[in-house]
């Protein structure tokens, strides 16, 4: 079988039958075999471009925040235009707004610059998108390049590096490069036995008392422990408050809920601005770890307000350091707003 990478009717069937024989056990094995197998630097590109396309589809976190993604030549509003920079275009599924999508395949050991970059930021600042997601295949950002992307006002672009999809849903032992659209999502977590201990014990301790401690060895699950019992406790329609002591638990713990819940669950966070607390750095550096699927900053007041329970319905999911919990408190009194746990 022989096809047209050129023609957008090949591009669109997802087939790339060159890859039929090359398995993977990771996505950094994917990487290796586009290295390796692609016959020219184009066709790397549109390779990747529509294995992002497939991976926004079927992942769960993105699934649930876009109904819909588009490659460039695929966008019905593009009209006449050509390379914009823009490789796809992706539509969230709650407000209808429009993320931009840039597609780079570079050596793991390229770091990208601003000029790399430019082109992107000129196209997606137009009125038409509300934001941007520059996708590479390094990890490496130049300082101007980095700079460029955090500072753009009101309209925020994430960077997505290869941990995003290695820590994804995505079954990539199980992946082909020949059929993207086959992306699979690994099979659904069930608790252990001392999880499932945990989780009943947890809810009969909650029946008689309004707080309590759930103490478990490090390695044990305790994250996905907590979003089970979270799912219980406060379900569909309920709201979670999440403190975590740092960035890194922050962001790992909202993709391990993102991947592993079993009821439809959106978050935001919250941190202190640096006139309270000098966490100027920590907002900074949570936008720059969180990925598109990734929750919204809110301030105190809009965190419990109608706009943002309609932003993070129905399992509101909430993330803020600890130093924060006597900041947010005030607000959320004030507008009678419950806290499942």
């Amino acid at each position: 079988m022989t096809m047209n990478l050129n023609d957008p009717q090949s591009r669109m069937s997802g087939l790339f039958p060159q890859y039929e024989h090359e398995p993977v056990s990771s996505f950094n094995g994917v990487l290796d075999v586009l290295v390796s197998k692609s016959r020219s630097e184009s066709e790397k590109g549109r390779v990747f471009e529509a294995l992002v396309k497939a991976f926004i589809e079927m992942d769960a976190g993105q699934a649930r925040r876009f109904d819909k993604v588009w490659l460039w030549s695929e966008y019905p509003n593009r009209g006449g235009r050509q390379d914009t920079g823009i490789d796809l275009v992706a539509r969230e599924r709650a407000a209808g707004d429009l993320i931009a999508i840039q597609c780079k395949f570079y050596a793991p050991d390229a770091t990208i610059s601003l000029d790399q970059v430019n082109k992107f930021l000129a196209a997606y600042s137009t009125d038409e998108f509300a934001g941007g997601v520059f996708v590479s295949t390094t990890a490496k950002w130049g300082r101007n390049a980095e700079s460029a992307l955090r500072n753009r006002g009101g309209k925020p672009v994430v960077r997505w590096g290869p941990d995003v999809f290695e820590n994804s849903s995505i079954d990539w032992e199980n992946f082909r490069l020949v059929s993207p659209k086959a992306i699979r999502r690994k099979t659904s977590k069930n608790l252990r036995e001392y999880q499932r201990i945990a989780l009943e014990d947890t809810l009969a301790g909650f029946a008689e008392h309004e707080r309590g401690k759930l103490i478990m060895a490090c390695g044990s699950g305790k994250t996905f422990t907590a979003l089970r019992i979270a799912e219980r406790i406060a379900g569909v329609g309920g709201s979670v408050l999440f403190l975590t002591p740092s960035i890194s638990l922050l962001s790992q713990s909202l993709r391990d809920w993102a991947n592993d819940t079993a009821v439809p669950l959106n978050s935001s966070w919250y941190a202190p601005t640096p006139a309270r607390v000098g966490c100027g750095a920590m907002m900074i550096a949570i936008s720059r770890r969180l990925t598109c699927r990734s929750p919204r900053p809110l301030t105190p007041g809009l965190l419990w307000s109608g706009t943002a329970k309609r932003i993070t319905a129905p399992l509101c999911l909430s993330y803020s350091p600890p130093t924060s919990f006597w900041t947010l408190c005030p607000p959320r009194k004030r507008m009678g707003c419950p806290i499942s746990i």
